[in-house]
């Protein structure tokens, strides 16, 4: 753990491979992706998530999708697979903050839902709005500290309300619950967003405490062979001390608990 943490892009096991979708600079016509990060949202705003797919985990990655599967002239990050229970696909992805080349972000953040081919390589119909930042009671605005400014190339919006990190995960009662990241009371923050269809369309409720206060987030679950899971997240938030933080969870319908 000497090492400082890098930012890495989602991975599941999908159709006897690994599908990876990654946020970085406007894609090329044939992305080139490999193991390591392909590009970070917070140094390029105009990122759009893409895919790629390989044999083992640790690569090396070769381009599955023809470009972004995102619309274009909308930043996006943390794109992230989900399974529907009828085999449907879908890229569930945050729309930040951050702007692109000459016009601000978005002042609410926004959590979207993209149905895919049943390949990953296209997106099979428009984005689906589940849920705006201000939808939780929890989120505050992130304000900078007095002389500090953010950096340019952000072009965020004043005092933005921002999402990030989704993760899905269905309880063993049937409830669809999302882990998701913000701006809380005490920095960086962790929520569960639920679904009330049981379905990624949603409506989607929010829970109204955070399930991990201050400095950490953009979490997962890791479920063990026997039956445990493990929230695994970033924590604290600061660069070069981002560390992964393992810490035991119950996860049933009333929510996500840490043990």
């Amino acid at each position: 753990m000497g090492r400082p943490l890098r930012r890495v892009p989602p991975a599941a096991r999908f159709l006897g491979r690994y599908a990876v979708l990654g946020a970085g600079g406007v894609c090329p016509r044939r992305p080139v992706l490999h193991a390591r990060h392909t590009g970070n949202i917070h140094r390029n705003p105009a990122a759009r998530c893409c895919g790629a797919r390989l044999r083992q985990p640790p690569g090396p990655y070769r381009p599955w999708s023809d470009g972004p599967v995102t619309p274009p002239s909308q930043p996006c990050l943390d794109g992230t697979l989900h399974v529907a229970d009828d085999g449907t696909r879908w890229l569930v992805y945050s729309r930040g903050t951050e702007g692109a080349a000459g016009a601000a972000g978005i002042r609410d953040g926004e959590m979207y839902a993209l149905r895919l081919s049943a390949d990953l390589r296209t997106a099979a119909d428009e984005p689906v709005l589940l849920f705006r930042a201000s939808s939780a009671s929890w989120v505050r605005p992130l304000r900078f500290p007095e002389g500090v400014k953010p950096p340019s190339n952000l072009n965020l919006a004043k005092d933005p309300l921002f999402t990030d990190g989704p993760f899905l995960i269905r309880a063993a009662e049937g409830s669809l619950l999302m882990l998701w990241s913000s701006h809380g009371e005490a920095g960086y923050a962790m929520g569960i967003a639920e679904s009330t269809s049981g379905t990624i369309t949603g409506p989607w409720i929010q829970h109204p405490e955070p399930l991990w206060s201050s400095d950490g987030g953009h979490g997962m679950v890791l479920r063990t062979s026997g039956g445990r899971n493990y929230l695994g997240f970033h924590w604290p938030n600061s660069t070069p001390d981002e560390r992964v933080r393992l810490t035991e969870v119950d996860i049933s319908r009333a929510g996500i608990r840490i043990l």
